[in-house]
């Protein structure tokens, strides 16, 4: 018969036996290691083992990227390995994806190494929370491979080199082509590019 002391009042040692209560079980102190792999679960079942697609979300929650003019430097010059290729991106983009272009060309111009790399850090994990999907092709990988999916994985962003980087920021900034197409406008405003400075 399992007994323990109450808190609310003072108990005899004579009076212990006769109180019976349910045995809890020991007590688990929950701390900040435990919080934080319980949150790394929870991140592995949102983006994993199944790879969300862009049959998951509502049309009207992105927009589409041609990527035909997407460059990859191949042998010292810009390719377009690209073409007929989409990437979707959703329409809720975050400020930061407008700000981080001028802090990382005044980190350049300060020779500002650590800062560039921090900016870029967070750069590729604000775009992997907006762009969806994409269609992209390994330019590469001699079996032409599909690039791993970009949603929820800013590494699937960073394996693309910088051009490509700087030439999605621009598009993600000024709302992408597709947008301007549909109204028949040109009007859309554009912010200058990330011009990535990648350090190893």
């Amino acid at each position: 018969m399992a007994t323990k002391r109450l808190p609310v009042h003072e108990v005899e040692d004579d009076e212990i036996d006769d109180i019976e209560t349910e045995d809890d079980g020991p007590d688990i102190e929950i701390d900040d290691e435990l919080i934080d792999a319980a949150t790394e679960v929870e991140m592995d079942d949102l983006f994993g083992p199944r790879e969300l697609t862009i049959e998951d979300w509502d049309e009207r929650e992105y927009f589409v990227l041609k990527a035909d003019e997407m460059p990859v430097p191949i042998g010292g010059r810009d390719t377009y390995p690209f073409k007929g290729k989409h990437v979707y991106v959703s329409r809720m983009t975050p400020q930061i994806i407008q700000l981080i272009p001028g802090q990382m060309m005044i980190a350049k111009k300060k020779n500002d190494t650590m800062r560039m790399v921090e900016l870029a850090e967070k750069l590729y994990v604000a775009l992997s929370r907006i762009v969806l999907a994409w269609d992209l092709l390994d330019p590469t990988d001699p079996l032409r491979r599909p690039l791993p999916s970009p949603y929820g994985n800013p590494d699937a962003i960073q394996m693309l080199p910088n051009e490509a980087v700087n030439w999605l920021v621009g598009k993600v900034a000024s709302g992408g082509d597709a947008v301007s197409e549909k109204k028949g406008s040109s009007s859309t405003p554009r912010t200058r590019s990330a011009q990535l400075t990648r350090v190893r």
